[in-house]
């Protein structure tokens, strides 16, 4: 892990981490809540907003 990583902190359960110390499972959805937030942001910078998300069905 970069030692940019261990300089991250997050709260978990009440606890302070740093985003090395999660599991691989969890730093997906760190990720994946963050690059939704910043598209959100990007998205209403140009006058849109996210009403909903299409979720691909398994077939």
């Amino acid at each position: 892990m970069t030692p940019a990583a261990e300089r991250i902190f997050l709260y978990k359960n009440d606890e302070l981490v740093t985003f090395a110390s999660l599991t691989e499972e969890e730093k997906n959805e760190v990720r994946k809540e963050c690059m939704t937030r910043l598209s959100d942001r990007i998205m209403a910078s140009k006058g849109y907003k996210r009403v909903g998300e299409i979720h691909k069905k398994d077939t």
